[in-house]
């Protein structure tokens, strides 16, 4: 074998040695160029609706304050709202959603379930606000640079409810920091 053969053979080994996932990862995680591909957008939407909607209905058991239990409430009716229109696409589309929720959101709901009152509105407003800014920069990058037009049309479409909710949830809590602030007094 010649020198320049054996370059060649050793190049696309090691093409051949990089993770598939090294790239295709990438494209999921803020802040990188490419586009997530539809299919995954829609597994990582549907994962954040159950996910919402199960802390929702903890919160409506759990919270002290009416407040949070309203906002919990309306999250749970328009995270439903949203994962029917998406399980539709997903049929269209020949995507399978997700059935349970994955340890990270399994993890949440077991950690808001031992808490309760006061420390459970705290908690859950500041996880709801953190939550949702994570979805809308999601939401956000597959509205602008997904490939189906259902997929691109549904992010799109679903962005002011959950622009409301950050909304809803900001005001939750600066509610919460004056409540608690003047009983500290």
């Amino acid at each position: 074998m010649t020198n320049q053969s054996r370059l060649a053979l050793a190049v696309l080994t090691a093409g051949l040695l990089v993770p598939c996932g090294a790239f295709a990862g990438d494209k999921d995680k803020p802040g990188k160029t490419g586009a997530m591909t539809d299919q995954r957008f829609v597994q990582k939407a549907a994962m954040s609706h159950m996910a919402e909607m199960r802390l929702a209905g903890i919160a409506q058991q759990r919270a002290s304050s009416q407040a949070v239990k309203d906002y919990a409430q309306r999250l749970e009716q328009d995270h439903t709202q949203a994962l029917t229109r998406l399980r539709e696409i997903a049929g269209r589309e020949n995507i399978n959603l997700p059935d349970q929720l994955d340890s990270k959101h399994q993890s949440h709901i077991d950690r808001f379930s031992k808490l309760s009152g006061e420390e459970f509105d705290r908690a859950y407003i500041q996880h709801m606000i953190r939550d949702h800014k994570q979805d809308i920069a999601l939401f956000e990058r597959q509205a602008n640079r997904g490939t189906g037009e259902d997929v691109k049309n549904y992010a799109s479409n679903t962005l002011p409810a959950l622009r409301e909710h950050l909304n809803m949830a900001t005001s939750i809590q600066g509610d919460i920091q004056k409540t608690s602030g003047s009983r500290s007094r």
